[in-house]
């Protein structure tokens, strides 16, 4: 794997939710390299069963926006941010076009990382997120 930048002082909880077992396989090797800890999930539901149970170990929520399923990651985001609204949420999507407004609003506030990405993209959206003690933001 390419040299990333380091990451974090601490151990962090991701939880990343995209139907597409590729990304889920290449986020979570990306943050596990960096000694991060990730739990997967392939669509809003089970990604809400997940964090129903690990809500209070979860440092971040990455998730794409389109997905199969009862509920999209909009749906998914709203749900997690009435839950804790302390949790950062950020998202990655390969499908919405640059001019959805969707899709520029969350560029606008830096939550958005387009796919297809590279580790150091990866690493460095989520550094951008972090507090500067290296927590969670």
């Amino acid at each position: 794997m390419a040299a990333v930048p380091r990451f974090s002082d601490r151990k962090l909880t991701f939880l990343v939710v995209d139907d597409e077992p590729f990304i889920l396989e290449y986020v979570r090797q990306v943050l596990s390299h960096l000694g991060q800890r990730v739990l997967t999930a392939r669509d809003g539901d089970e990604a809400w069963s997940i964090f129903e149970r690990q809500r209070d170990n979860l440092d971040f929520l990455l998730t794409d926006i389109i997905m199969p399923g009862s509920f999209d990651g909009f749906a998914l985001a709203e749900r997690v941010r009435k839950a804790k609204p302390s949790l950062p949420i950020l998202f990655i999507t390969g499908a919405l076009p640059d001019d959805d407004p969707r899709t520029l609003d969350l560029t606008e506030r830096r939550l958005l990382l387009k796919k297809p990405f590279f580790p150091e993209e990866l690493v460095t959206f989520l550094q951008a997120h972090l507090s500067p003690a290296g927590s969670a933001a």
